[in-house]
């Protein structure tokens, strides 16, 4: 998945948040700690798919 893609659905996640009633910062500390992971398994994933386009 591209981080536009991720971006996208978390703003749609973040503007439906309203509506399911739980509590921002549970929330919030979900959606921070999902980034972070995606975040640091695409740069695991960078330098072996850079050697393969490369």
């Amino acid at each position: 998945m591209t981080m536009p893609r991720i971006l996208h659905i978390l703003l749609i996640v973040v503007l439906s948040m309203p509506m399911w009633g739980l509590p921002y910062g549970v929330l919030v500390a979900a959606l921070i700690r999902l980034l972070f992971e995606g975040a640091r398994v695409q740069w695991q994933a960078a330098p072996g798919a850079a050697m393969r386009l490369g």
